[in-house]
């Protein structure tokens, strides 16, 4: 599984957080494709990663730049990353700590949800609600669904979600995009409980306002 983490120039700088989060939370697990998506104009803000062999980092295209709005550029910058995975993805934005031992959790979770339903889902590894339910995880109603802090793609659906993105920019949201793609294919929006992933980002660089997992130790 790819993780790829969005990021840009914030202030404070909350990638570091992130990255140092996801190593210490399962350092028994060996996550070797690690990459870091910037605009050209930020790159300067990952410099202190440049010398990290476990994270590569990747100048976004001058055509995911293009749209003056924020959740606009990271729509195209995640339909990006899926064109480019070359396996399933994770995409995961900048400003987000995870949970002790998340990996083993997490993979028992995919495991158990593509045994189920196959592989026509997307799986978040936040939510911005409580889950009252003694399942690992719980279907999300499309029209409900927000909030892309964590959000992980089979290898069979990163092509068409791709797609489904790029022709839908600039129409909604990224993560609201997410919930129209499952309303209109049929497909399912899962979420783990509690979940793995916390949204630490006290503002937004999109503009939205702040959410997090109310469920969070």
């Amino acid at each position: 599984m790819r993780i790829a983490f969005f990021t840009h120039d914030r202030v404070p700088a909350t990638l570091p957080t992130a990255v140092a989060s996801l190593h210490v939370s399962d350092v028994n697990a060996y996550l070797s494709d690690i990459v870091v998506y910037v605009d050209a104009i930020d790159l300067h803000c990952v410099r202190w990663a440049r010398h990290h062999k476990r994270l590569r980092i990747e100048q976004l295209p001058d055509d995911v730049r293009a749209p003056s709005s924020g959740y606009d550029r990271l729509t195209l910058a995640e339909a990006h990353a899926l064109a480019n995975a070359p396996d399933d993805v994770a995409l995961v934005e900048d400003d987000v700590v995870f949970r002790d031992g998340w990996v083993e959790s997490f993979r028992a979770v995919v495991e158990r949800i593509t045994k189920t339903y196959g592989s026509r889902y997307v799986l978040s590894a936040y939510s911005p609600r409580a889950y009252k339910c003694r399942s690992p995880y719980t279907r999300v109603e499309p029209h409900l669904f927000y909030g892309t802090q964590f959000l992980y793609v089979p290898r069979v659906m990163k092509g068409e979600i791709a797609s489904f993105l790029r022709e839908h920019v600039g129409e909604l949201h990224n993560d609201l995009l997410i919930g129209r793609w499952a309303q209109e294919t049929g497909s399912a929006i899962f979420t783990v409980v509690p979940g793995l992933v916390q949204h630490v980002g006290q503002t937004s660089a999109l503009g939205s306002e702040w959410h997090c997992n109310p469920e969070w130790p």
